[in-house]
């Protein structure tokens, strides 16, 4: 092999190695993407609990086992579920029952843990529907005594909830986090008519803004980091859109699910497992780094043996 031809030959070697390396790059910030999986309960299907397919509505087999159940009702299981909701804090999904129970469920195996049993009654009333967790993993929910008693927002701390003042609402059957804005949206409704609202989610009570009519009467709503809103019918349909126009902009899914009732959506990252204890379905972070280790001393090799071939060509 000539001298010059040498050259050619380390200088390839550098362009394949650039071009590994350049792949691995993507390829890791593939693996850093994150996607949604819809959980979903159904107080009418006996409190079944599994995931539901974003795209055609329609529940996912097989459903995540059936042994998760509060603590005030343990043969009820999740049929008295009010609420669901992740925590982007801990990764990990809550429900919360008509007792303002709070429970964290691990949704491969459906173990249910006690997160707040019978906890302190907050004022207006006993009754809790509607629960959203903030980006600090505050947990906010809608209380009252029932129509047409005032009902008012609540926020959990230390095994009690706390009224937040002074706004007072109708009836609140659901709320949501909104994670590209830091606010709570949720319904107010007297029963024949249905508006969304929202407030800050960091105190539950300022800037209270009216955002449009509830017009498909949704039992519950849940908003993905990228702003995707995921809302079910009462144990019938998931609608979807985004959250930049919600109430408005939802589009209904073809297919009919048991578990749209109460939906959540969980954030699953690829790279270090999925939140809410999903599996991980991506190319750990060790592997990029075989690969691109693998790449940067191929790219270092290639250069050498044409810096060395070059001075050679040189005498």
């Amino acid at each position: 092999m000539t001298p010059r031809s040498t050259v050619r030959l380390g200088t390839t070697l550098a362009l394949i190695a650039l071009g590994i390396a350049g792949a691995c790059t993507v390829s890791s910030s593939a693996v850093a993407s994150t996607t949604t999986t819809l959980v979903g309960i159904s107080p009418n299907d006996s409190g079944s609990i599994g995931f539901i397919d974003a795209v055609s509505g329609l529940d996912v087999a097989p459903e995540i086992p059936d042994v998760a159940f509060f603590p005030s009702t343990p043969s009820d299981g999740l049929s008295n579920t009010s609420g669901l909701a992740f925590n982007p804090v801990d990764g990990k999904l809550y429900a919360m029952d008509y007792a303002c129970e709070l429970i964290q469920i691990d949704l491969v195996t459906g173990v249910s843990t006690p997160y707040a049993t019978a906890p302190s009654t907050p004022t207006p009333g006993s009754e809790c529907e509607g629960l959203a967790i903030n980006k600090a993993g505050k947990f906010f929910a809608g209380n009252g005594a029932g129509s047409p008693n005032p009902e008012a927002l609540v926020y959990f701390d230390t095994d009690e909830w706390y009224t937040i003042s002074p706004n007072t609402f109708l009836q609140i059957n659901w709320m949501a986090y909104n994670p590209t804005n830091d606010t709570l949206v949720f319904n107010d409704t007297d029963g024949s008519t249905s508006t969304v609202k929202s407030v800050s989610a960091e105190d539950g009570s300022s800037n209270l803004t009216t955002l449009g009519a509830d017009t498909h009467f949704l039992s519950s709503a849940s908003i993905d980091p990228a702003g995707q809103v995921y809302a079910g019918y009462w144990g019938d349909y998931l609608y979807s859109g985004p959250a930049s126009t919600f109430p408005a902009g939802m589009t209904e899914a073809p297919g009919v699910s048991l578990q749209s009732y109460w939906v959540a959506a969980v954030p699953q990252s690829d790279n270090g497992g999925g939140g809410g204890d999903l599996p991980n379905t991506g190319a750990s972070a060790s592997q990029v780094g075989i690969i691109g280790g693998g790449a940067a001393l191929l790219l270092l090799g290639g250069l050498v043996l044409a810096t060395i071939r070059r001075f050679s060509a040189r005498r």
